[in-house]
């Protein structure tokens, strides 16, 4: 049986790893778009997963967490809740502030979504850790070496 073709390989380390990650999120927004949802879409559902139990996530968090414009996490709050994949409430004590969370269906999508990237990582994975094992030993390496 043949071996897969490497599809990338550098001399630096760095850069290999930096690929292999980059590789890894394309894949993850490819199957997010195959149920739907662009990238940045899917981004705000895995984060709103991730703070499930703080609290209060609202429009501005997912901004900074995101790296993106407020107005431009609004709108995509906007599409979401029309979707029915978030629910969005106002704040008791800020009525201008929303508090968004994960509705049983956006939680389902991001299931779906999750499950496949994970049958992924059996195959990126040692890629990523390989690549990332290269750094820590170079880093090792010279560490030692300047002692």
């Amino acid at each position: 049986m043949k071996q897969p073709v490497e599809r990338f390989a550098s001399r630096d380390p760095l850069v290999e790893f930096w690929f292999r990650v980059q590789e890894f999120l394309r894949a993850r927004k490819t199957f997010a778009k195959a149920e739907g949802l662009e990238g940045r879409e899917y981004e705000m559902l895995l984060l709103l997963k991730a703070h499930d139990d703080v609290g209060t996530v609202n429009v501005s968090f997912i901004a900074e967490k995101l790296f993106i414009h407020h107005h431009v996490a609004a709108g995509i709050v906007k599409r979401l809740t029309q979707r029915g994949l978030i629910e969005a409430q106002r704040s008791a004590k800020d009525r201008r502030s929303l508090s968004l969370r994960l509705t049983s269906a956006g939680e389902a999508l991001l299931e779906r979504i999750v499950a496949r990237s994970v049958e992924g990582l059996a195959s990126e994975g040692p890629h990523i850790l390989s690549s990332l094992g290269r750094i820590l030993g170079d880093e090792r390496r010279s560490s030692s070496m300047a002692r």
